[in-house]
């Protein structure tokens, strides 16, 4: 998913503002305003009741209790400060994900592909973030600067695992593979969210089934298969809202 708010991209920019101390900071929205602290900003929506939490990609894990006490310090309503806690667990597992997918070779087998498909290297997101704004969004980006995930990740994530009846480790890099996709796919594709949506989910499945034939373990080649099959069904999904069914040219469920 690629939200188009603009406060998204406006709150991380103020982020490098932080100060040594809480700090509001009001955002172009009435009602939106961001506490900046050194190491993450929190983003408050006081009209649709909403927060966010943003700091900069792979700076290290937030402590969700120090986080309770610096806002309960600035006065910020409860419900915000339950979320927020939330949202920093949340990003404390994201950060854990990404560093295990880069030191397993996942994040450079997915670059290799996308290469092979002729799509541009996604940048290295230099703002990671957690919303609740996004209800029933896993994971979402801008396309260009930000990854972020929901403050619920992990009880969102569980439902994909079994949903896909795959494992939460294959779970966890569909789900940002995902993400990375859209951040590598060409403007004229991310300009139709149809499009866009249903590009990335064609291309997790042919890139999914590839890694299920290459892998050697039995139970991780399996896997690979149910993240494929996973992202094909979501892709017909998105086909039955236009009244089309999906006519892949490889059976991503075969027998090797």
């Amino acid at each position: 998913m690629t939200p188009g708010n603009i406060f998204l991209n406006r709150a991380a920019d103020d982020y490098r503002l932080a100060e040594p101390r809480g700090r509001k900071v009001f955002l172009r929205s009435p009602g939106i305003y961001s506490i900046l602290y050194p190491d993450y900003a929190v983003i408050i929506d006081t009209l649709n009741g909403t927060t966010d939490v943003v700091q900069e990609n792979g700076s290290g894990r937030i402590d969700p209790e120090s986080l309770e006490a610096r806002l309960e310090r600035d006065h910020v309503p409860r419900s915000h400060i339950i979320e927020a806690k939330n949202g920093a667990k949340s990003l404390n597992t994201l950060d854990d994900r990404l560093k295990d997918q880069e030191a397993a070779g996942t994040d450079a087998d997915l670059r290799t592909y996308l290469r092979s498909q002729g799509y541009r290297d996604y940048p290295v997101p230099k703002y990671a973030m957690a919303s609740n704004r996004h209800k029933g969004a896993v994971a979402f980006t801008d396309g260009q600067k930000i990854i972020g995930v929901n403050t619920d990740y992990e009880a969102m994530v569980s439902r994909v695992a079994k949903d896909g009846g795959m494992d939460k480790k294959t779970a966890y890099e569909y789900i940002v593979s995902h993400e990375k996709t859209h951040m590598a796919q060409p403007k004229r594709i991310l300009q139709n969210k149809f499009h866009a949506e249903l590009d990335v989910e064609l291309k997790m499945a042919d890139h999914f089934y590839q890694k299920a034939q290459k892998v050697k373990e039995p139970y991780r080649s399996e896997q690979y298969r149910k993240a494929a099959d996973y992202a094909l069904s979501r892709a017909s999904q998105y086909l039955s809202q236009v009244g089309m069914k999906a006519a892949p040219s490889v059976d991503y469920r075969r027998a090797a």
